[in-house]
């Protein structure tokens, strides 16, 4: 029996997906570290994106400070372009940012007092003991020299002009220095409806647990949408440059960053592909210590070592406020605890509440701790408000850390029947990283 030959046109080409052979970063781009050429080709010819948290936290910054991360900003002029949702932040939260941010001078009120406090109490005793009055006097400048390092250290904190005087913005060295720097370099803002429909979109992506601005989910609808509104604006600026984007936030959440061990890593997986697919650019990002570190090794700029410590240390502060004052290492030690007291009822309902939205039910804890229905659950948080407090004395969690799990009641004139326990929503992302680690440990 005769054999056709096959006709070419039976033939199709294969997808150029599939017609070469790969590389290993190939569609993987989000896990390639970037070299100091990288930023160096970004430095001289790509787009750099600056959050808003960037030009509030210079109000935050030492003096010496503000200073260089403004001339880095500087060096960079022609580089940096600003989405116009971040000026808009940048207003709106500028006059409750103004007031000084660490309480620097009411603390050093307070110290100054205490030495007062302190030097008459001792006075009062070298009298009744009748001690020499030279020896007396030599011990009190001891006890001036001991107080003057801190104080000094927390004058240097203090902002150099008044609050009143910055409220006028002709008046505020900020804004003079980011009118300059930005002339010309702000995005146009959306139309209302343009903006209404990406406000939407972002509620869309919210449901899907897609970057960025997930974990602003629990805001108001406008507020918990301005990070897409400023990654939206972002895009375009990208689609119209073709260029290289640079975005630089101290925003350390994880629907900005790829993280692994509470380290971030690199921009989140998700946000390069989609800068790749709509744009057709790379994405990188940094946090401000990166950019100093960065332009410091690329740009003829003086970048202090004491500038990128000071930035380190004011950004993780501010992070950690940003986890109602908690650490992962603090969520473990709560776990650990929990588990040496045996209150597993606890700490599995602190896990479900976050798997759940940052919810658990009343019939949830019933089934985990296999009480009795009939059981109440008046006092159910009581031990981890007291492990809670242990830690706030030990230092492990700010002071002002927030409760970790709170009952929910469905009528206030009845708070002996809780519905459920609230899990705080600034708790939810630290417990899934604390449970992802021990899981992969």
């Amino acid at each position: 029996m005769a054999v056709s030959k096959p006709n070419s046109g039976d033939f199709q080409a294969a997808p150029d997906s599939l017609s070469r052979n790969r590389g290993i970063f190939d569609d993987f781009e989000a896990y390639r570290t970037p070299s100091s050429r990288d930023y160096q080709a970004i430095f001289q010819d790509g787009i750099i994106v600056i959050d808003t948290n960037v030009l509030l936290h210079l109000y935050r910054y030492r003096e010496e400070t503000r200073a260089d991360l403004l001339s880095v900003l500087r060096a960079l002029k022609d580089r940096i372009w600003v989405p116009h949702q971040v000026v808009r932040e940048f207003w709106r939260a500028r006059e409750s940012v103004l007031k000084d941010p660490q309480e620097s001078v009411e603390t050093m009120k307070q110290l100054e007092s205490k030495i007062d406090e302190v030097k008459n109490a001792f006075r009062r005793w070298t009298n009744r003991v009748d001690l020499d009055r030279d020896h007396a006097d030599r011990l009190i400048d001891d006890l001036d020299s001991g107080f003057v390092p801190i104080i000094n250290e927390v004058s240097a904190s203090a902002p150099d002009e008044s609050v009143e005087e910055m409220l006028d913005t002709r008046k505020d060295p900020i804004v003079q220095a980011l009118s300059e720097i930005l002339d010309g370099s702000v995005g146009s803002p959306f139309d209302e409806k343009t903006r209404q429909e990406k406000i939407t979109e972002a509620m869309k992506r919210f449901d899907m647990r897609k970057p960025p601005g997930f974990k602003d989910q629990s805001k108001k609808e406008e507020q918990g949408a301005g990070d897409y509104l400023l990654w939206a604006q972002t895009l375009i600026e990208a689609q119209q440059s073709k260029r290289d984007v640079l975005i630089v936030t101290a925003d350390v959440k994880e629907d900005w960053w790829r993280r692994t061990h509470g380290q971030t890593r690199g921009p989140h997986p998700d946000l390069v592909e989609e800068m790749k697919e709509e744009a057709g650019v790379r994405l990188f990002m940094l946090q401000p210590k990166g950019l100093m570190i960065h332009a410091k090794a690329t740009l003829s700029i003086q970048v202090r070592d004491e500038s990128v410590e000071d930035i380190e240390r004011a950004d993780k502060r501010l992070t950690e406020s940003e986890t109602g004052g908690w650490t992962k290492e603090g969520i473990a030690i709560l776990f650990e605890r929990l588990m040496l007291e045996d209150r597993f009822p606890q700490e599995w309902a602190i896990h479900e509440a976050a798997f759940g939205n940052g919810f658990v039910s009343r019939e949830q804890v019933y089934e985990l701790a296999g009480y009795d229905t009939n059981r109440s659950l008046r006092g159910f948080t009581r031990p981890i408000i007291r492990l809670s407090n242990e830690l706030r004395m030990q230092g492990y969690i700010a002071e002002d850390a927030v409760e970790v799990l709170t009952a929910v009641y469905d009528s206030p004139t009845n708070p002996g029947s809780a519905t459920g326990f609230r899990l705080n929503g600034d708790l939810i992302e630290l417990v899934v990283e604390v449970d992802s680690e021990e899981s992969s440990s």
